[in-house]
């Protein structure tokens, strides 16, 4: 443009170009993508509950329960619930045998004997 004071870069005005460090989005050179950040925990609010591991025994609990009482229905585990069979609500209990215990039930009979 006319009449516009041209710059060159030995112009003391004119600042010189900054390098950029490289994004740390960018792909490496192998094409993987870059490490993700794990996210930082918000403090346990007080009297929050924590999560109870089952212990040896509350699976032997559960075991000799469903053994007795020959059935592993929801209701079954809302009257084990009820019983205090184990500190865990009922179905927390379900999920536990159907997926953990009752695959190795075999394994599960020699631990309850």
């Amino acid at each position: 443009s006319a009449g516009a004071p041209q710059h060159t870069a030995a112009d003391p005005r004119v600042p010189a170009a900054v390098p950029q460090p490289a994004s740390p989005a960018a792909p490496t050179s192998s094409g993987s993508a870059p490490p993700r950040r794990t996210r930082l925990r918000k403090p346990r609010r007080e009297g929050a509950s924590v999560r109870q591991k089952y212990t040896d025994a509350e699976d032997q609990a559960i075991i000799r329960f469903v053994l007795d009482n020959e059935r592993c229905s929801a209701g079954a585990f809302s009257a084990a619930e009820q019983m205090r069979v184990t500190r865990h609500s009922s179905e927390s209990m379900r999920n536990r045998y159907r997926k953990l215990l009752m695959p190795d039930l075999a394994r599960a009979r020699e631990i309850v004997a």
